[in-house]
């Protein structure tokens, strides 16, 4: 009896052994991290189809976001207008908004915080430039009183730009007038003579020199500070304050995007073209985007508010700093 309980023992052991065993092997073969990795989170973002987009589609297309946690969908948008509306109806959590749309949005109390930079004037001419007829004899300043400027609209950062240029040289900016005109026909606007001036963001500005109707006459934007964000992404204030990290993720990712595209422009403009309707050709021979490569800085926001205020755009004064999440002040 004693034997077969000795030999009952031997047995329960060889199979507790194995089980311990088939338990171990088991875990083995879980993918590695499977059992820790949390899910991603979900982003779905909006913006409109321009160079601006190049950051942002190559965080999505190489991985980066997926790496930080982020899952993020890509929306087009019609115009950044829209985008905005989007963010604070809730259909986006994060949007690409033009810098001076933001700052409009925010000014009428749309609840909007700027989380990242995205597009930069650096005070170069190979993304944007003010244009003339090629024949035009008019130089910035008194010679364009009583003449007629064009863009899309009377307060975008093209019109608001262009008066602040030719004041500051001495133009009577109450006698130029203003007509609101799509951008696509901006260039034969000028031909015509409907238009005596409008700046051009690439890729329109090479195509419009290239048809040999307009020439370069200057850069308006420098009117208002040598460098400032054109673009920026936004968020609603509630989303932010309620999901800061997923913010602060998405602010690094871009960051990071942005640098990537900086350094590799030509590689970025095969993923802008499809996603814009921009034809390659004129991507990789038009000039290239500068992406901010940094995190909100509010002395590259100011100069645009200030602007705004003081051809009446926007009716009160607003500090730069206050336009962006408390979640990202600071970020480094």
């Amino acid at each position: 009896m004693a034997a077969q309980s000795a030999a009952m023992r031997c047995v329960f052991r060889r199979f507790s052994a194995c089980v311990v065993a088939v338990a171990l092997l088991g875990v083995a073969a879980l993918p590695a991290g499977a059992q820790s990795s949390p899910p991603l989170v979900h982003l779905t973002v909006g913006m409109t189809p321009t160079a601006d987009a190049g950051p942002v589609l190559y965080a999505v297309q190489s991985g980066m976001f997926r790496r930080a946690g982020l899952d993020v969908d890509v929306q087009k948008v019609s115009s950044g207008a829209a985008t905005a509306a989007a963010i604070a109806g809730g259909t986006f959590q994060i949007g690409s908004v033009s810098a001076i749309s933001a700052i409009q949005a925010v000014a009428k109390g749309v609840p909007l915080q700027m989380v990242v930079p995205s597009g930069l004037y650096n005070g170069t001419t190979d993304f944007v430039a003010t244009v003339v007829k090629s024949s035009s004899t008019l130089r910035p300043g008194p010679d364009f009183n009583g003449h007629t400027i064009g863009s899309v609209a009377v307060d975008d950062l093209n019109t608001i730009s262009m008066l602040d240029w030719l004041g500051q040289h001495g133009a009577d900016t109450k006698s130029i007038k203003v007509l609101e005109i799509p951008y696509s026909t901006l260039v034969p606007a000028i031909d015509e003579g409907r238009i005596d001036m409008a700046t051009l963001i690439q890729p329109g500005l090479a195509l419009g020199l290239a048809t040999g109707k307009v020439k370069i006459l200057g850069k308006a934007y420098d009117a208002l500070a040598p460098r400032f964000y054109i673009t920026t992404w936004m968020g609603k204030t509630d989303w932010i304050a309620a999901n800061p990290d997923v913010a602060r993720t998405f602010a690094r990712v871009i960051r990071d995007a942005e640098v990537y595209a900086n350094a590799h422009p030509d590689e970025i403009a095969q993923l802008i073209a499809p996603f814009s309707g921009i034809d390659i050709n004129v991507m990789l021979h038009g000039g290239h985007d500068t992406y901010a490569a940094a995190y909100m800085d509010p002395k590259n926001v100011q100069p645009i508010i200030d602007a705004l205020v003081k051809y009446g755009a926007v009716d009160h004064p607003i500090d730069a700093h206050d336009l962006i999440a408390p979640a990202l002040r600071g970020l480094k």
